[in-house]
């Protein structure tokens, strides 16, 4: 009799913890529904409160999955907002981010947005392409973007933004595209950049950008492109710039740069572009650009620069654009400069050579 009532407590029991079990299974679900449909409701919100889509919300639908611009996950939460070259008007932080905590693309590139970057931006945690370039945002680039672990995509350029480059970015770790220029930032290029092993394209001119630029940057060893033109940049080109060897642009003209052309940017053997103009370099050419076999442009003028053309330019023989005008050079132009096929532009003058271009060139 003792054993049958155990079986029959147990019986009891199991159904009891079954049934408890499905009604926890139930509620939970319902619960997680509700607070999906909630959050979905908050997103939309947020989006009319904007008042970016009052003109682009399809007729009949309140879906904002569905309007102009919107993606959505299967859940109903937003992924993801396209809406360059919309016309959009206003300030910025008129979208409250806080509200879209799956978002993972954002792009209002060329709008005419305005105001500040609010630092509710830092909240985006899963973003992984931010694109506010060509707009008239003003104000400073805010520490809070150091939050955007997921990042891989940063563009910034052609605004009004002041101030310093936060060294918070330094902590996004994915970033393979910084581009902030074309602004009017300020202060020194922070070292923590070198910390963006994924870094792709650096660009950083036309700002007002000052101080030595950090050898840091050696280590983005995945560097294609690097742009540090039309700032106030002084001090030597870092000899560590010869470790980019995936570099094919290096743009560093008009700054205040001095000291020598390091001669290890012969090792960049993938460099297509290399502008050194319009800055205060001095001693030679070194002989070592002469391994760049691939280099199309190459622009050293207006400098103060010195010695003699070496031979070893005419191993350049993708080389298209020539410019070493406006310097010291002088001794005799090298034959071998005649010999490049694909040379179309050469300048030359205001230098000190002792021979002429041969009149059959």
């Amino acid at each position: 009799m003792a054993c049958a009532f155990s079986n029959t407590c147990r019986a009891v029991i199991v159904f009891i913890w079954a049934a408890l079990t499905l009604l926890t299974v139930h509620v939970a679900s319902a619960t997680n529904i509700s607070i999906h449909v909630a959050a979905s409701e908050t997103e939309g919100q947020a989006l009319l409160n904007s008042g970016w889509w009052k003109d682009r919300i399809p007729h009949n639908t309140s879906d904002h999955c569905k309007w102009v611009g919107i993606i959505c996950d299967y859940e109903g939460s937003i992924t993801l907002i396209d809406l360059e070259e919309s016309n959009i008007k206003g300030e910025l932080g008129r979208l409250n981010f806080s509200c879209f905590p799956n978002l993972q693309y954002l792009d209002l590139w060329n709008n005419s947005l305005s105001g500040r970057i609010p630092s509710q931006i830092g909240s985006l945690s899963n973003l992984k392409y931010l694109g506010l370039a060509q707009n008239n945002l003003t104000g400073t680039v805010p520490k809070e973007i150091g939050s955007l672990r997921n990042l891989e995509i940063l563009c910034l350029n052609s605004n009004n933004l002041h101030g310093i480059i936060p060294k918070e970015i330094g902590s996004l770790r994915f970033l393979e595209v910084l581009e902030l220029s074309s602004n009017n930032l300020n202060g020194t290029i922070p070292k923590e950049i070198g910390s963006l092993r994924n870094l792709v394209d650096l660009d950083l001119n036309s700002n007002n950008l000052n101080g030595t630029i950090p050898k840091e940057i050696g280590s983005l060893r995945n560097l294609v492109m690097l742009d540090l033109s039309s700032n106030n940049l002084n001090g030597i080109i870092p000899k560590e710039i010869g470790s980019l060897r995936f570099l094919e642009v290096l743009e560093l003209s008009s700054n205040n740069l001095n000291g020598t052309i390091p001669k290890e940017i012969g090792s960049l053997r993938n460099l297509v572009g290399l502008d050194l103009s319009s800055n205060n370099l001095n001693g030679i050419i070194p002989k070592e650009i002469g391994s760049s076999r691939i280099i199309e442009a190459l622009f050293l003028d207006s400098n103060k620069l010195s010695g003699v053309l070496s031979q070893e330019i005419g191993n350049l023989k993708s080389l298209i654009s020539l410019s070493v005008t406006n310097n010291t050079l002088g001794g005799p132009i090298p034959s071998t400069l005649f010999r490049l096929m694909n040379l179309k532009y050469l300048s030359l003058g205001f230098n000190q050579f002792n021979s002429t271009i041969p009149r059959e060139i």
